[in-house]
């Protein structure tokens, strides 16, 4: 297996909706830092933000974080309307799976936006959602 994304994005703003749509993707999983904020920041910025929810007008959005620190978890949800997700273990797929189910959509209508190969990517491939 190649732990290499289906698709190289630049930042999360080169996102093609239109892609999305004809590969039948139904919802859009970010990883937390390094993808949607920066590292340890604890803030999305307001054009993340921005983006983010019309991003949501389209697609189910998440966030899927390995961070284990509860507090930070809360501040990042409390800025956002959709689930943030902390205690991941990326790449075991229990938690993303079950983010799946909790939306009712099937893996395969699924996308997961990380930054690291050997978490986020393998989790997606491992759970056959498509890695951007």
């Amino acid at each position: 297996m190649r732990i290499k994304p289906d698709i190289n994005l630049k930042s999360i703003y080169d996102i093609n909706t239109l892609f999305l749509k004809c590969c039948e993707i139904e919802a859009v999983f970010f990883d937390l830092d390094s993808t949607v904020m920066k590292s340890k920041s604890g803030e999305f910025s307001q054009k993340t933000i921005d983006f983010l929810n019309q991003l949501s007008e389209n697609f189910k959005i998440a966030v899927i974080s390995n961070n284990k620190n509860e507090e930070y978890i809360r501040k990042a949800q409390s800025q956002v309307n959709f689930p943030v997700i902390g205690c991941a273990k990326k790449p075991d797929i229990k938690v993303l799976l079950g983010v799946c189910d909790d939306m009712g959509i099937k893996p395969q209508n699924c996308a997961f936006v990380g930054d690291r190969p050997l978490t986020d990517i393998l989790c997606a491939k491992r759970a056959v959602v498509k890695p951007l």
